[in-house]
């Protein structure tokens, strides 16, 4: 059996929520998010607590496979920011989509350093997303989301 507190770092890696913060992100249990604290306070969002829909473990798996695939899409363009805003957007973090997404960053990094040094790019470095991102995907694309969402009984 595994337990967190609620609210932590730790819990929120599992789940694949923001930390909830200021409360604009989603909690583990819901959807309810805010755009801005003056959003808070309008009529509009309190109109949403009544019904609530909750979270399930299968619409967080949906919503982290929906970032990767943006990030996939935009890989030539993406950073920090564009990531961020749209985990916000489904409020997912997924670690393992991020972690992967950084590669993706750091490797467009290195072609930029290389073609400023007026270097040539090696034949491995032509395409938009890392070979070894490539190759673990293709084998298993489950190992691009978090380990986590393939425990059974999860629930948020």
């Amino acid at each position: 059996m595994l337990c967190l507190l609620a609210d932590s770092p730790m819990h929120t890696e599992l789940t694949n929520t923001p930390v909830p913060g200021t409360s604009l992100n989603p909690c583990r249990v819901c959807v309810l998010s805010s755009k801005s604290l003056q959003d808070k306070k309008t009529l509009s969002f309190l109109s949403k607590f009544q019904p609530n829909h909750l979270r399930s473990t299968e619409k967080t798996i949906q919503d982290s496979k929906e970032v990767w695939r943006y990030v996939k899409e935009n890989a030539r363009t993406i950073n920090k920011e564009k990531l961020d805003e749209k985990s916000a957007e489904f409020g997912i973090r997924d670690q393992r989509n991020r972690k992967f997404a950084k590669e993706i960053i750091a490797f467009r990094e290195k072609k930029k350093a290389l073609l400023k040094d007026g270097r040539e790019l090696p034949e491995d470095m032509e395409q938009a997303i890392p070979q070894g991102v490539m190759d673990l995907e293709s084998k298993d694309e489950s190992q691009m989301l978090s380990p986590f969402l393939k425990l059974k009984g999860m629930c948020c």
